[in-house]
């Protein structure tokens, strides 16, 4: 991540951010591409929503930060944004990590629990699956 950013303080627009990217690969800077958002799905129309997904970090460029996206996200669903580069930018709006977005549906849930099937602190917890 990029150092010392200092998330909603950066006053860069592209400086300490996370973009959803129109690519689906992260070898170069125009496969990556363009930020990905469709402005008709969204509540607000003033352009680049991922400008306000800022995050912090400290001087060595560790983060532990819980980037929100605001104002209905970027427009498209999680298929949409499926196989889409997702890159972070230092505080100079450069881009310093890349990745590809992946989404998945769950192998299966566990059903709700019942009050009386909770664990207590003397019972361990055990998961029972419904035959």
């Amino acid at each position: 991540a990029g150092q010392d950013c200092t998330g909603e303080q950066n006053t860069n627009s592209d400086g300490c951010i996370v973009r959803i990217n129109e690519g689906s690969s992260c070898d170069t800077v125009e496969k990556i591409g363009r930020p990905f958002y469709n402005s008709s799905n969204i509540e607000w129309t003033n352009g680049d929503p991922f400008l306000t997904s800022k995050y912090a970090s400290d001087s060595s460029g560790l983060s532990n930060s819980i980037v929100n996206m605001f104002n209905g996200g970027n427009g498209y669903d999680k298929f949409e944004n499926d196989q889409r580069a997702v890159a972070l930018y230092d505080t100079q709006g450069d881009g310093v990590l890349c990745g590809i977005m992946v989404s998945h549906t769950p192998l299966f849930t566990f059903p709700p629990a019942r009050a009386s099937s909770l664990p207590t602190m003397n019972q361990p917890f055990r998961e029972t699956v419904p035959s």
